[in-house]
């Protein structure tokens, strides 16, 4: 029942973004690209988009440390069709928005950062901590 509860929390704060207009998909990952939740328009896989973007997060993240640039806050890749965006939500996971060309990036950025913030916080519950050691059968450390 917890799982269950807690998963509707995660659900809500991913239907807020996707509220949001031109906002085609928002999941959230674990930075090993394993889809913690996610909410979409589009028949589009949440896992091949988690996977592919904890690749991007990480390399990114790798590659502001190693040039130290400071702290990594956020990746953007833009397309002829859309922008993916993705922020760190925490140790454990990554925030991932799918827009469309018409989307408003920044208010998206902005509103993904704070998202962000609130799934980091949430993850570091006894429901978000359930629901990771869930996806992995047993404790995560």
């Amino acid at each position: 029942m917890v799982v269950a509860t807690a998963r509707g929390t995660l659900d809500e704060a991913l239907a807020q973004l996707r509220r949001l207009s031109e906002v085609l998909a928002v999941i959230v990952a674990q930075r090993d690209g394993l889809v913690i939740a996610a909410n979409s328009s589009r028949r589009l896989e949440p896992r091949k988009l988690a996977a592919m973007a904890a690749s991007i997060v990480g390399t990114s993240e790798m590659a502001v440390s190693e040039l130290e640039q400071g702290a990594f806050r956020e990746v953007m890749v833009q397309s002829d069709d859309g922008t993916v965006l993705g922020v760190g939500a925490g140790e454990e996971a990554i925030l991932i928005a799918l827009v469309g060309r018409d989307a408003n990036v920044g208010l998206v950025s902005l509103s993904l950062k704070r998202s962000a913030k609130e799934i980091e916080e949430f993850l570091s519950t006894a429901g978000g901590k359930e629901i990771l050691e869930s996806l992995h059968g047993g404790p995560v450390g």
